[in-house]
Protein backbone atom coordinates (compact mmCIF):
# COMPACT_ATOMS: atom_id res chain seq x y z
CA UNK A 1 0.00 0.00 0.00
CA UNK A 2 1.53 3.59 -0.69
CA UNK A 3 -0.07 6.43 0.13
CA UNK A 4 0.29 10.00 -0.60
CA UNK A 5 1.77 12.30 1.74
CA UNK A 6 -1.28 14.09 2.45
CA UNK A 7 -2.98 10.71 3.54
CA UNK A 8 -0.40 9.01 4.92
CA UNK A 9 -1.35 7.67 9.23
CA UNK A 10 0.65 9.03 11.48
CA UNK A 11 1.62 7.02 14.35
CA UNK A 12 4.03 7.08 17.21
CA UNK A 13 7.20 4.19 18.50
CA UNK A 14 9.21 4.42 21.45
CA UNK A 15 8.35 8.19 21.34
CA UNK A 16 8.74 9.16 17.55
CA UNK A 17 6.12 10.14 15.90
CA UNK A 18 6.76 9.08 12.30
CA UNK A 19 4.08 9.03 8.82
CA UNK A 20 3.20 5.87 7.53
CA UNK A 21 3.82 5.99 3.78
CA UNK A 22 4.31 2.64 2.08
CA UNK A 23 3.81 -0.82 3.97
CA UNK A 24 5.12 -4.28 2.19
CA UNK A 25 5.34 -7.84 3.21
CA UNK A 26 8.53 -7.00 4.78
CA UNK A 27 8.92 -3.15 4.29
CA UNK A 28 8.03 0.00 5.00
CA UNK A 29 8.53 3.73 3.91
CA UNK A 30 8.06 6.58 6.88
CA UNK A 31 8.75 9.75 7.24
CA UNK A 32 10.00 10.33 11.22
CA UNK A 33 9.48 13.63 12.57
CA UNK A 34 12.27 13.69 15.08
CA UNK A 35 12.65 16.54 17.50
CA UNK A 36 15.95 18.33 18.80
CA UNK A 37 15.14 15.92 22.20
CA UNK A 38 14.20 12.74 19.98
CA UNK A 39 16.20 9.72 21.75
CA UNK A 40 15.40 6.08 19.98
CA UNK A 41 16.36 3.50 21.90
CA UNK A 42 18.69 0.73 20.24
CA UNK A 43 16.43 -1.93 18.80
CA UNK A 44 16.13 -4.30 15.71
CA UNK A 45 14.82 -4.33 12.12
CA UNK A 46 14.64 -8.03 10.25
CA UNK A 47 15.30 -6.13 7.08
CA UNK A 48 17.70 -3.63 5.84
CA UNK A 49 16.89 -0.01 6.53
CA UNK A 50 17.80 3.23 4.97
CA UNK A 51 17.59 6.73 5.20
CA UNK A 52 18.39 10.51 4.85
CA UNK A 53 18.01 13.88 6.65
CA UNK A 54 15.72 16.68 4.80
CA UNK A 55 16.67 19.12 6.99
CA UNK A 56 18.78 19.62 10.37
CA UNK A 57 21.03 17.18 11.61
CA UNK A 58 20.86 13.89 12.99
CA UNK A 59 23.64 11.37 14.76
CA UNK A 60 22.72 7.59 15.37
CA UNK A 61 24.94 5.53 17.78
CA UNK A 62 24.87 1.89 17.61
CA UNK A 63 23.66 0.01 20.62
CA UNK A 64 26.77 -1.39 22.97
CA UNK A 65 27.91 -4.29 21.69
CA UNK A 66 28.51 -5.84 25.18
CA UNK A 67 24.84 -4.81 26.06
CA UNK A 68 23.09 -6.97 23.71
CA UNK A 69 25.31 -9.76 24.17
CA UNK A 70 24.27 -9.30 27.93
CA UNK A 71 20.94 -8.42 28.36
CA UNK A 72 19.92 -11.32 30.92
CA UNK A 73 22.92 -10.52 32.61
CA UNK A 74 22.16 -7.57 35.48
CA UNK A 75 25.67 -7.42 36.64
CA UNK A 76 26.77 -8.78 40.26
CA UNK A 77 24.33 -8.96 43.22
CA UNK A 78 21.21 -7.87 40.38
CA UNK A 79 18.36 -9.90 39.54
CA UNK A 80 16.69 -10.73 36.05
CA UNK A 81 13.52 -11.96 35.16
CA UNK A 82 11.66 -12.73 32.05
CA UNK A 83 8.05 -13.47 33.54
CA UNK A 84 6.55 -15.18 30.17
CA UNK A 85 9.84 -17.93 29.82
CA UNK A 86 8.95 -20.26 32.79
CA UNK A 87 12.80 -20.87 34.58
CA UNK A 88 13.03 -17.22 33.78
CA UNK A 89 10.73 -15.95 36.51
CA UNK A 90 12.37 -17.35 40.32
CA UNK A 91 10.88 -14.01 41.74
CA UNK A 92 7.13 -14.34 40.22
CA UNK A 93 4.63 -15.54 42.73
CA UNK A 94 2.05 -17.97 42.12
CA UNK A 95 -0.61 -17.28 43.67
CA UNK A 96 -2.26 -20.61 43.05
CA UNK A 97 -0.84 -23.58 41.61
CA UNK A 98 -1.85 -24.72 38.11
CA UNK A 99 -4.29 -27.66 39.43
CA UNK A 100 -5.93 -25.71 41.65
CA UNK A 101 -7.20 -22.23 39.09
CA UNK A 102 -6.77 -24.39 35.72
CA UNK A 103 -8.62 -20.79 34.39
CA UNK A 104 -5.59 -19.01 35.25
CA UNK A 105 -7.86 -16.64 36.97
CA UNK A 106 -5.84 -16.10 40.26
CA UNK A 107 -2.93 -16.58 38.88
CA UNK A 108 -0.45 -15.38 36.42
CA UNK A 109 -0.56 -16.83 33.00
CA UNK A 110 2.67 -16.71 30.36
CA UNK A 111 1.59 -14.86 27.51
CA UNK A 112 3.51 -15.85 24.46
CA UNK A 113 3.18 -13.63 21.04
CA UNK A 114 6.46 -13.83 19.41
CA UNK A 115 6.20 -12.99 15.74
CA UNK A 116 9.12 -14.71 13.57
CA UNK A 117 8.90 -11.05 11.49
CA UNK A 118 8.87 -9.17 14.33
CA UNK A 119 12.41 -7.03 15.21
CA UNK A 120 11.69 -7.22 18.80
CA UNK A 121 14.09 -9.62 20.58
CA UNK A 122 12.76 -12.59 21.78
CA UNK A 123 12.09 -11.66 25.64
CA UNK A 124 10.13 -8.46 24.58
CA UNK A 125 7.58 -10.87 23.22
CA UNK A 126 6.74 -12.52 26.14
CA UNK A 127 4.87 -11.45 29.37
CA UNK A 128 3.09 -12.74 32.36
CA UNK A 129 -0.88 -11.80 32.61
CA UNK A 130 -3.06 -11.50 35.37
CA UNK A 131 -6.81 -11.03 34.87
CA UNK A 132 -9.72 -9.95 36.90
CA UNK A 133 -7.74 -7.37 39.06
CA UNK A 134 -5.38 -10.20 40.59
CA UNK A 135 -2.19 -8.40 40.87
CA UNK A 136 1.08 -9.67 39.54
CA UNK A 137 3.33 -10.19 42.54
CA UNK A 138 7.02 -10.22 42.60
CA UNK A 139 8.78 -11.54 45.60
CA UNK A 140 12.90 -10.78 46.24
CA UNK A 141 14.13 -12.38 49.65
CA UNK A 142 17.50 -11.62 50.70
CA UNK A 143 18.44 -8.23 49.68
CA UNK A 144 20.96 -6.43 51.08
CA UNK A 145 19.43 -3.88 53.53
CA UNK A 146 22.64 -1.48 53.04
CA UNK A 147 22.51 -2.02 48.66
CA UNK A 148 20.70 0.73 46.51
CA UNK A 149 18.58 -1.52 43.79
CA UNK A 150 17.22 0.23 40.75
CA UNK A 151 14.68 -1.98 38.95
CA UNK A 152 13.57 -1.48 35.49
CA UNK A 153 10.49 -2.79 33.83
CA UNK A 154 9.58 -3.37 30.39
CA UNK A 155 5.96 -3.36 29.89
CA UNK A 156 4.96 -5.26 26.59
CA UNK A 157 2.47 -7.49 25.35
CA UNK A 158 -0.72 -7.53 22.98
CA UNK A 159 -2.46 -5.10 25.39
CA UNK A 160 -1.44 -1.61 25.16
CA UNK A 161 -0.23 -0.41 28.91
Amino acid sequence: MIVKSKDAKQRRFRGVSFDLLAVGPKSMVTRMNYTADSIVPFHQHPNEQSGYVISGKIRFKSADIDEILNWEDPGPGGFYDNLGVEGKQPHLVRQMQGKDDPGFVHSPIEYNFWDPDSWYRQSMLVCAITRYDTPLLMRYEGLDPAARYQLKILYTGPFDP
